[in-house]
């Protein structure tokens, strides 16, 4: 975030050659070779936007309207709201007037669009999990390890979504799941390995350059038994956390 104190501008976002800066004439939003401005009787609020990426989802502002129309500002996409430009929004939104009630996560119809672990939304000293429509219970901090992103809770809206019932049975579901993946990996890596020797050896048709053949297919499977292991593990410690709680 950037302020000008001489002309009272605050540059919201700039990345490369787009960005987006607020002063008192309005929004002005930059890219491609064009600016657009919104004046502030033009705009309705701010509020999080979502865009559609490889692996997931990602935040972006959004600039709501008063016609209904939507003005998304690209040069602000991230995997969550970067804390500056979040401080930007929000001084600007005080200062004019306008509505800014940000999540600073990707939002899909009023909720979290990314399945993960979050601040307990009601504000206890803990975490849960959002599966895509309900809450987990509340479970401690040491829950969750590195191998999943602890997303912050910024809007008490997210107090109104429902909570699972105890006991909670998602993260068994899921570390079936992974154990599951782990054993059908492993058959497939024992299958190519086997296949590669015996190519190596001559008891099938083929050479050397066929057993190095079938070891490189074995990195394909032994990639996913190595994701596979992490979530089973990340999984059945948060299960055991989920267990420890409900019965305390």
């Amino acid at each position: 975030m950037a302020v000008n104190d001489t002309s009272g501008s605050v540059t919201i976002c700039s990345r490369g050659r787009s960005s987006v800066f607020a002063d008192d004439l309005g929004v002005t939003v930059r890219g491609l070779g064009r600016a657009r401005r919104f004046a502030w009787s033009d705009i309705s609020h701010f509020a999080d936007g979502i865009k559609s990426a490889e692996h997931g989802y990602l935040w972006v502002l959004d600039i709501v309207l008063r016609t209904g129309r939507t003005r998304r500002v690209q040069c602000t996409r991230a995997p969550s709201a970067a804390p500056q430009t979040l401080a930007a929004v929000r001084l600007v939104a005080d200062r004019y007037g306008i509505p800014a009630d940000l999540t600073g996560v990707p939002m899909k119809n009023g909720r979290p669009a990314i399945h993960g672990v979050y601040q307990d939304p009601g504000g206890q000293a803990g975490l849960r999990y959002w599966d895509g429509s309900r809450w987990s219970p509340l479970l401690p901090p040491g829950a969750v390890t590195g191998w999943f992103t602890v997303w912050t809770n910024t809007t008490a809206r997210w107090t109104e979504l429902p909570v699972a019932n105890e006991p909670w049975d998602y993260p068994a579901t899921r570390a079936a799941r992974s154990k599951a993946w782990i054993r059908v990996s492993g058959v497939l890596i024992a299958a190519l390995l086997a296949a590669g020797l015996a190519a190596g050896l001559g008891l099938m048709p083929g050479s050397w350059d066929a057993a190095g053949f079938f070891c490189l297919l074995a990195i394909i499977p032994a990639g996913i038994l190595i994701f596979a292991w992490l979530n089973w593990r990340q999984w059945t410690n948060m299960a055991k956390a989920a267990n420890a709680s409900s019965t305390q």
